[in-house]
């Protein structure tokens, strides 16, 4: 019981992590996009204010306008730099003095100077070439770059799987809490229940392990000399000959008083993964509704009726067993599988 919490508990890991981790990325993405087109579309346009005065100080040749709007420009949020360039993609002045003079040979550049209209070319996906003629000869370059805002988010996006993974962890306590609370709980009781059960040791005669092997038991289990008081024994094995083992069923076990197994046949272990006589039935199933059926019926001995199941595709019976003088005796399981 505890392996299948511990399982459960492992898969829900893995599925809120999955669904978390694409719900952040989903809202990452969703708030840069909208957030780069908007800022994108801001920058140009206090771009294209200040490109009149720089297309005029240009022209008039006021190196002293020109140079203050170009510093003007490189300053706004998001300006990488700004500089104009001639056919020869030569800088002829640059917001930086130390770039001056340089010659660019990259073809974004090319283009820019090659197109005589405005032009917005994509460097990478966060950095922007914009570019209008001042002249015939001359170009004005701008870089846009929201790599500093793509770093703020960033640090948003770590924050949130933070957020998310203190919630999966808080989940995860809850849920295996209330499995515990729902399941374990229930089966350690019934456990508990079954065990202070357990009587004093019993002895089984030779003539019972006859009448095991008898040939209506095809795949009995070997029975021991030390499991049950005699005339029990003998009055359940003699009701299951006339009422259980002439039938066909897919699974069969037979429980002392002591819930502990006196026969048992599960081939393909359905319900029975342990089938050694003398184990109970608390560690011969891990089946939960069989184990609080079995401790019920227990409980209410000579009272306890019939109690039918189904589950993995069986059809099952839980049977109390009486004696001539209505004292319980024990119990009989079998199952078949639906539509066979």
């Amino acid at each position: 019981m505890k392996k299948n919490i511990f399982f459960v508990v492992f898969f829900m890991l893995i599925l809120l992590s999955a669904g978390l981790y694409f719900i952040t990325e989903y809202i990452y993405k969703d708030r840069v996009n909208a957030n780069i087109n908007s800022l994108k579309e801001t920058s140009l346009s206090v771009i294209e204010m200040i490109s009149p005065e720089i297309k005029a100080s240009f022209l008039k040749a006021d190196d002293i306008a020109l140079l203050y709007n170009i510093e003007k420009i490189s300053k706004l949020n998001n300006i990488s730099d700004a500089f104009i360039i001639n056919n020869d993609m030569e800088i002829l002045i640059h917001n930086d003095s130390t770039k001056w003079n340089k010659k660019f040979d990259e073809q974004i550049y090319q283009k820019a100077v090659e197109t005589k209209n405005k032009l917005i070319q994509n460097i990478s996906d966060y950095k922007f070439l914009y570019s209008l003629p001042i002249n015939e000869s001359s170009t004005l370059c701008v870089n846009i770059s929201l790599d500093k805002i793509i770093n703020d988010y960033n640090s948003f996006r770590i924050k949130l799987y933070i957020i998310f993974g203190v919630l999966v962890i808080l989940i995860l306590f809850l849920l295996s809490k209330m499995l515990k609370f729902f399941f374990l709980r229930p089966f350690n009781k019934a456990k508990q229940y079954l065990a202070m059960n357990e009587t004093k040791k019993k002895t089984i005669y030779w003539e019972l392990i006859d009448m095991a092997r008898k040939d209506m038991i095809t795949e009995s289990s070997q029975i021991t000399d030390e499991q049950l008081d005699k005339e029990n024994i003998k009055e359940l094995f003699n009701f299951a000959s006339e009422n259980i083992f002439k039938q066909e069923n897919d699974v069969l076990a037979i429980l002392d008083t002591s819930t502990k197994l006196l026969y048992c046949k599960d081939k393909e272990k359905n319900i029975f993964e342990e089938q050694k006589l003398n184990t109970h039935i608390v560690n011969a199933t891990t089946n939960v509704e069989i184990i609080k059926n079995v401790s019920e019926i227990v409980e209410k001995a000579a009272k306890a009726q019939e109690i039918e199941l189904s589950m993995l595709n069986l059809n099952i019976k839980i049977i109390p067993v009486n004696n001539r003088k209505n004292i319980f005796i024990g119990i009989i399981i079998k199952g078949n599988f639906v539509g066979i």
